[in-house]
């Protein structure tokens, strides 16, 4: 059973004129010439209430002739081209919105579709913006419902999943069935993450269930970039700025997990490898002989002496920006680490050693992640071309700096040589300059023949 009584219709405006008004039972017709729509009951006006019957007459356009409400209490007059030209309303029995304005009706209340009753009273409002007129009448009725969990509502909730059947019966003893699947996502747990450790840029892929519909990854706290994989995996980078903690994500309709141990960030480095060699400990095959070894102080047969590398400024070369001491190897090789902070910038690169001239880069170096540098490929690698030529196309940094390291290569040096060889000195001493663990001619060759060369330190400042 559907609503009774008038309802709002709408009449095409190219209706032609004097088509007819319709029947007094609510049908309609051309309620004049501009009329879009005319609504006519099948009840005495004095029923017409707004809160009992609010469905009253609609008339949209501005009608013809008396398509007007009369004066006193004759009320409306129906427009003399319609057939029912002598037909009266009440004058509140009507609305009268403004079609040029688009204005129109929309009804609201409860209908019981099986009793034919309005549980709640229908209720038309006018609306300013015309759409389709339609209404939004809620139909309530005493069908019986049975699902197959033993709920007896037409609504249930808090399902787990599976699938459901629900049997509803209307009052004539009508069945009619449906079936519903509900699929149950996967708790969300992160299993695992890798690496467990990095900077910001670093791709972590993350493990573990339900990682469909994640919507935030955050980094102790700080939200990431991220993409789902699948349900099981999310790749995820470390964004900027972010601390040591734990990985979240964010289910903002669902769920939250949180990893059990942190991810750590680690402070971003950047790596030196530098290879130079030593005027006294070349060995004539193009390495170095192991100093510290023979020297009684070292135990490894691949290592040669600590030495300092400094990074100086550019623009300001007596400014140091980073200093560290590392062992060179007997392949003349130096791994150094360095701060982050260098990457993208320009330094020279300054070598010390305890019996070695100090010796610099010809030029400032860029720095990137991992950057190169070889003193042993020729003389203008380094500062003045400061070296000397150990074997065709092997250079070394001159030998002989010894005490006090005083850049330059002096009868100084020469006396304290000449007092350790008198003495008999062995061991690790800088008087050792060809570090073969004692102090002895050999040595003193090597102070002599650079005293006689006016040997010292060349550097940009």
């Amino acid at each position: 059973m559907s609503p009774t009584g008038t309802k709002l219709r709408i009449i095409n405006t190219t209706t032609t004129a004097g088509d007819g008004f319709g029947s007094i039972g609510g049908s309609l017709g051309n309620g004049g010439a501009n009329a879009d729509a005319v609504g006519v009951f099948d009840v005495p006006s004095v029923a017409i209430d707004s809160s009992t019957i609010p469905v009253d007459a609609i008339f949209f356009g501005s009608g013809l002739g008396a398509a007007i409400v009369n004066g006193g209490l004759d009320g409306y007059t129906l427009p003399t081209n319609d057939r029912y030209s002598s037909g009266h309303l009440n004058a509140g029995s009507f609305f009268a919105p403004n079609s040029v304005s688009g204005s129109h009706f929309t009804a609201t209340g409860s209908f019981n579709y099986e009793s034919g009753i309005y549980t709640t009273p229908r209720v038309w409002t006018v609306q300013p913006a015309f759409t389709d007129g339609t209404s939004s009448v809620s139909l309530t009725g005493n069908n019986t419902y049975l699902w197959s969990n033993g709920s007896t509502t037409q609504d249930i909730s808090g399902l787990t999943s599976g699938t459901y059947l629900v049997l509803a019966t209307n009052p004539n003893g009508c069945t009619d069935s449906l079936y519903l699947g509900i699929n149950q996502p996967n708790d969300l747990v992160i299993s695992n993450f890798t690496p467990t450790s990095g900077t910001s840029g670093t791709v972590v892929t993350i493990t573990g269930t339900g990682f469909n519909g994640v919507d935030v990854v955050n980094f102790n706290g700080m939200s990431a970039s991220f993409s789902i994989v699948n349900d099981g995996e999310i790749s995820a980078t470390v964004p900027a700025g972010a601390s040591t903690g734990t990985i979240e994500l964010i289910n903002i309709a669902c769920d939250t997990a949180v990893s059990t141990s942190p991810f750590v960030i680690t402070a971003i480095t950047a790596t030196l490898n530098v290879k130079l060699i030593i005027e006294g400990y070349y060995d004539g095959l193009g390495g170095m002989t192991p100093a510290l070894l023979n020297a009684g102080v070292g135990l490894s047969s691949t290592e040669v002496d600590t030495i300092v590398v400094e990074l100086r400024d550019a623009l300001s070369p007596s400014t140091m920006v980073h200093s560290a001491t590392v062992v060179v190897n007997t392949n003349d090789s130096a791994m150094v680490t360095l701060p982050g902070s260098v990457i993208g910038n320009s330094y020279y690169i300054a070598v010390f050693h305890r019996n070695a001239v100090q010796t610099w880069s010809d030029l400032p170096v860029s720095f990137s992640g991992v950057t190169n540098y070889d003193f042993t490929t020729a003389a203008t690698q380094a500062h003045g071309s400061n070296m000397i030529e150990v074997d065709p196309g092997v250079f070394a940094f001159y030998s002989g700096d010894v005490a006090p390291q005083d850049e330059v290569v002096d009868i100084t040096d020469q006396g304290y040589v000449g007092n350790d060889i008198q003495n008999f000195a062995s061991g690790y001493v800088p008087t050792d300059v060809s570090g073969d663990g004692v102090v002895d001619i050999t040595d003193q060759a090597i102070i002599d023949n650079n005293i006689t060369n006016f040997v010292g330190s060349i550097h940009p400042f």
